[in-house]
């Protein structure tokens, strides 16, 4: 799990902040899609497409979308 994480709205969308870095590899598949925004520092999120692994960079003030049904691996480095 993350280091540290927060639910701030649970209604028909979830809201969380995440932060802190991780050391987790392992991919899970969300239901929903999901929004990245990088408030500071930067993430980078392995997804899976077509049986490769394709890394998404994602830089402080960036936001990306994310399709629900796409295994995907945030990597949260230290800031």
């Amino acid at each position: 799990p993350p280091v540290s994480n927060s639910l701030i709205f649970n209604g028909k969308i979830k809201v969380m902040a995440v932060g802190g870095p991780n050391n987790r590899r392992d991919f899970h598949i969300e239901m929903g899609e999901e929004i990245f925004y990088q408030i500071k520092g930067g993430m980078d999120l392995d997804i899976v497409v077509n049986d490769s692994i394709v890394r998404i960079h994602i830089r402080e003030g960036e936001y990306f979308l994310l399709h629900a049904g796409i295994p995907h691996s945030p990597q949260r480095y230290p800031n």
